[in-house]
């Protein structure tokens, strides 16, 4: 999980107004919702101008695999022949992805706070528009080139209630 430090000092009374601690990043996947409904903002006609965490690229591919993984499960079969995507553990993978954009404003929200970033170019996590994202390491980089001067920070990926980021393994 890459986050922006200053973003949570920005809206630190309006975390901690939510029972959340800004000085920490969120540990789970119900507290990685809370954060995210705090920390996504709207603009004067109610669009979404920063979202508050990224899960996932617009059509999820292989970032469900990882949140069936992190529940335990797979989208396979072991053999690899067999789609298991109607298992608990890829229906509730797909319930929390839900919960995470209706947190955030709904799908549309997200789509058309999507099409707008298409016109500004750049990076959008870079720019302070997203306050929280899943990322490959690939995001350091990125910070070096669009926003040397962000303070970003990483922590482990939130994990399902009662799960170990640390144990968690993505397989597919």
């Amino acid at each position: 999980l890459a986050y922006n430090r200053e973003i949570f000092e920005e809206q630190a009374d309006t975390l901690r107004a939510a029972g959340l601690d800004p000085t920490r990043p969120p540990a789970t996947w119900e507290e990685l919702e809370a954060y995210a409904r705090v920390l996504t903002t709207y603009d004067e006609r109610g669009r979404v101008e920063r979202w508050g965490c990224m899960i996932s690229a617009p059509y999820m591919e292989d970032e469900l695999f990882f949140y069936v993984a992190m529940l335990g499960g797979s989208v396979l079969s072991p053999d690899g022949r067999t789609a298991t995507l109607d298992s608990p553990e890829a229906i509730e993978a797909v319930k929390f992805v839900e919960r995470m954009y209706e947190a955030q404003g709904g799908r549309r929200a997200y789509d058309n706070w999507a099409q707008l970033q298409e016109t500004y170019g750049g990076s959008p996590f870079a720019e302070g528009r997203i306050a929280m994202s899943i990322e490959g390491d690939s995001v350091i980089g990125n910070m070096m080139r669009f926003n040397p001067q962000m303070q970003l920070a990483m922590a482990p990926v939130p994990a399902p209630e009662g799960r170990s980021p640390i144990t968690t393994s993505a397989r597919h």
